[in-house]
C-alpha cells in the first residue's frame, strides 16, 4: 500500500535526530548580519560601477537620464586657481566644492511650468531652471565686465592711431566703411533714447515699442548692412512720422499693415526672407490692432462709469498715460504703450505673445526700447557664458537667460550684452568657428584666457595627418574584391578630395555675420 507524504515524513523524523535548541528560534548572531550587508555592498559598488558611463575627459560628467555631459571646472576640483595677470583685479572668492551627486542635480533644470498659450516659451519670472548652480556671482559677472571694458578700449585706441597716422592715405569710402565697423559702444543705457534712425535698423533702441519691435524682426537672422537697407526701403515706401508729433518719429507701421503683400515684401527683398519676415511682421501688427480696439473700448468704457479697466497693464497706468494712449489708438497710430507701465516679468510675457517675437527678441527691446534690466543672449553671448561655467552646458538660449536674468546683478546686464557681442565676434579663439592649433590662433591674446574653458572647441587636424588620412583613403579604395571573377578598383577622384580638404578646414568657411543686439547673423560659405 503506498505511503502518503505525511507518513513519509514522520518516518524521515522518527529516524533522523532531533534539532538542538541552537538551531531553533533564535535570531542571527550579530556577526552573520554585518557579514551579509558588506556582501550586499560590495556588490551594489561593482553594479554602479559596471553600470556608470565613462567620461570622454577626466572632468567631464555624464548626466542621467540622457541629459548629456557637463564639464566640471577648475574651481569645483581644487583650490588652486590659474595664475591671474597682475594688472587685473580678479576676485578670489572661495568657492565651496560640488561633489558628483551635487553637480548632477544642479546641471539638471527644474521647475519647468507647462507650456500655455499665455507662456509658451515655458519661462519662469524672476526664477532660474537652475536654482542650485550659483554661477555667476556679482564679484565675477564685475570682474568679466571690467576685463572686456579695458579690452575694448584699449582697441579703440588702437584704431583711432591707426586712423590718425594714415588719416591722408584713406579715401572718403575707406572712412566711412570703418565707421561703420567700428561704431563706438556704450555699456550703460543713456539716460534719453534718442529718436529713431532713418538709417539703421538698430537692436530696438528707438522710443516707440512697436516701431521698436519691428525694426528688431526685421533685424533677425540678416547682416546690419541688409537690415538698415530695409528700413530705409520701408521710410521711402510708407512714410515716418514727425519727430515732435504723436508719432515720436516712428515708421508709418499702419500704413504697412494696410500695404498690399507685395508691396511690403518688396520692401523686404533687399535683407531676404522677405515672406518670412512679412508674415512675422502682419502678424504682429493685425494683433497689435485687435487689442488696441479692444483697449479703446474699455478706456472709454472706463472715462463713462469710472470702473477701472481689467485690460492687462491699465491698473498701472495713470489717468494721463491712458488718455495719451488712447489719442494715439484714436489717431491710427498704432501702441503698445500700456506694457511700459507693467514690471519687467509681465512685461516679458506681453511681448512673447506676439508672433515670431521669441526670448532673445524679448528681451533685447526690455533692455533697450523699455530699459528695463534684463539679459539678452545671443549665440556670442551664450557661448561665452558656458565657457565661462555661468551656466551647465545647456544648449537652450532660454534657460540661459532665465538663470543670468537671475544671477547677473541688473546694472551689469546692459553692458555685458553689448560686451559679450563686441568679444565674441572679435576674438578668434573666442568665435564659434574656429578651431584650436592654428597659426592665428596662436598668436591671439584673450584677456579672459585665465577665465575661460573652451571644452566644445576642436583641434585642428595638422597637414601632416590630413596627407596620412588621405593616402590610408586612397589606399582602402584601391583593395581589389573579387566578385564572380571580376575585379572591381575603387579610387576617389583628386577633385573630390581637393574638396573634401577644403571643406575640413574650418578656416575655409567665411566668418559668420555680426547682427545687431543679440540677433544672429546668417552664415555663408565660401
Amino acid at each position: 500500500m503506498p505511503q502518503t507524504r505525511s507518513a513519509v515524513r514522520r518516518a524521515a523524523e522518527a529516524i533522523l535526530p532531533p534539532k538542538g535548541p541552537d538551531n531553533t528560534g533564535l535570531k542571527r548572531p550579530a556577526d552573520s548580519i554585518q557579514a551579509h550587508d558588506e556582501i550586499r555592498q560590495i556588490k551594489r559598488a561593482k553594479k554602479r560601477a559596471r553600470d556608470s558611463v565613462s567620461p570622454v575627459q577626466d572632468n567631464m560628467v555624464v548626466l542621467p537620464h540622457g541629459l548629456g555631459t557637463v564639464q566640471l571646472p577648475a574651481t569645483l576640483e581644487d583650490d588652486d586657481q590659474k595664475e591671474l595677470p597682475s594688472s587685473l583685479s580678479v576676485v578670489t572668492t572661495p568657492k565651496k566644492k560640488m561633489t558628483l551627486e551635487e553637480l548632477k542635480r544642479a546641471a539638471r533644470p527644474r521647475g519647468m511650468p507647462k507650456m500655455t498659450p499665455e507662456n509658451k516659451y515655458r519661462l519662469m519670472p524672476g526664477a532660474t531652471p537652475f536654482p542650485d548652480w550659483s554661477r555667476p556671482t556679482a564679484e565675477e559677472c564685475q570682474t568679466v565686465y571690467d576685463i572686456l571694458v579695458k579690452e575694448y578700449e584699449e582697441k579703440q585706441k588702437a584704431r583711432q592711431e591707426e586712423d590718425t597716422q594714415s588719416g591722408g592715405e584713406n579715401t572718403e569710402q575707406k572712412k566711412t566703411a570703418q565707421r561703420k565697423k567700428y561704431t563706438p559702444l556704450s555699456f550703460k543705457p543713456p539716460a534719453k533714447i534718442q529718436p529713431p534712425s532713418t538709417t539703421v535698423a538698430g537692436c530696438g533702441e528707438v522710443p516707440d515699442l512697436v516701431d521698436a519691435m519691428m525694426r528688431t524682426l526685421i533685424s533677425q537672422s540678416v547682416t546690419r548692412e541688409s537690415a538698415n537697407k530695409v528700413v530705409e526701403n520701408i521710410i521711402a515706401r510708407f512714410g515716418q512720422g514727425n519727430c515732435q508729433d504723436i508719432r515720436t518719429g516712428s515708421i508709418d507701421w499702419s500704413a504697412v499693415r494696410l500695404a498690399s503683400p507685395d508691396d511690403v515684401i518688396k520692401a523686404l527683398q533687399k535683407g531676404g526672407l522677405q515672406n518670412k519676415k512679412y508674415e512675422a511682421i502682419k502678424g504682429c501688427l493685425d494683433m497689435i490692432y485687435e487689442e488696441n480696439q479692444a483697449r479703446r473700448a474699455a478706456y472709454l468704457r472706463e472715462r463713462e462709469t469710472g470702473e477701472v479697466s481689467e485690460m492687462s497693464g491699465a491698473a498701472e497706468m495713470t489717468t494721463g498715460q491712458k488718455e495719451h494712449q488712447l489719442s494715439k489708438i484714436e489717431a491710427g497710430v498704432l501702441t503698445l504703450d500700456h506694457i511700459r507701465a507693467m514690471p519687467a516679468n509681465e512685461a516679458m510675457l506681453a511681448i512673447t505673445k506676439h508672433p515670431q517675437i521669441g526670448v532673445k527678441t524679448a528681451a533685447c527691446l526690455l533692455l533697450f526700447c523699455l530699459q528695463m534690466p534684463s539679459f539678452a543672449v545671443d549665440t556670442h553671448v551664450h557661448r561665452l557664458c558656458k565657457w565661462l561655467y555661468w551656466v551647465p552646458g545647456t544648449e537652450n538660449e532660454t534657460y540661459v537667460h532665465m538663470h543670468c536674468d537671475v544671477r547677473v546683478p541688473d546694472h551689469l546686464k546692459y553692458g555685458l550684452h553689448q560686451l559679450f557681442i563686441e568679444h565674441g565676434s572679435g576674438c578668434h579663439r573666442c568665435k564659434g568657428n574656429t578651431s584650436k592649433g592654428t597659426a592665428e590662433w596662436d598668436k591671439t591674446v584673450c584677456p579672459l584666457e585665465h577665465l575661460l574653458d573652451r571644452y566644445t572647441k576642436k583641434e585642428r587636424k595638422s597637414k601632416a595627418a590630413k596627407t596620412v588620412s588621405i593616402k590610408k583613403q586612397r589606399s582602402a579604395a584601391q583593395d581589389v574584391s573579387v566578385d564572380s571573377g571580376e575585379t572591381v578598383q575603387k579610387e576617389a577622384s583628386p577633385a573630390t578630395i581637393d574638396k573634401e580638404e577644403e571643406s575640413d578646414d574650418p578656416d575655409s568657411e567665411m566668418q559668420s555675420s555680426d547682427v545687431e543686439s543679440g540677433e544672429a547673423g546668417k552664415e555663408t560659405s565660401r
